[in-house]
């Protein structure tokens, strides 16, 4: 098993706004050392993963944060699958009439893509608005809920 086929951290300030006049909806900030979005996380492929809140490993830029969410992905070799991530049922569900999900997001591996996939009412995966084409720096990832 080979560590760290990909590592990010997020701060999941999915930050989810309007073009209007909404305020700002913040999921979660990690601030407080926790993850507070979700009650569960599943990862895939299981066992896989490992994920934690960490202190800001880039803290300038966009991102002053003290914490962010830091994700390991371990090589499975001939398990290894084209989709790898997790799923959650959030805490507090978006309200509606947001129209984008802001993520301020940071990899260290350059072919690692950040994708929403949405279920319920509407089931659709889809990337940011812009990929991701930084490594070791935060950049915003933009997803347009209202196109998608």
């Amino acid at each position: 098993m080979k560590k760290l086929l990909f590592s990010f951290a997020l701060a999941l300030f999915v930050s989810v706004s309007t073009y209007a006049q909404l305020a700002t909806f913040t999921l979660d900030d990690f601030e407080n050392g926790l993850v507070n979005f979700t009650t569960e996380i599943h990862g895939n492929p299981p066992a896989s993963f490992d994920y934690m809140v960490v202190d800001n490993p880039v803290k300038t830029g966009i991102n002053t944060s003290n914490k962010a969410w830091e994700w390991d992905r371990y090589d499975l070799g001939v398990d290894n699958q084209n989709w790898a991530g997790f799923w959650s049922i959030l805490t507090n569900p978006i309200p509606k009439g947001y129209a984008r999900i802001e993520v301020k997001y940071m990899r260290s591996n350059a072919t690692s893509q950040l994708r929403i996939h949405c279920e319920g009412a509407v089931t659709k995966e889809f990337l940011p608005v812009t990929l991701a084409s930084k490594t070791n720096e935060w950049e915003t990832m933009v997803y347009d809920l209202t196109a998608n």
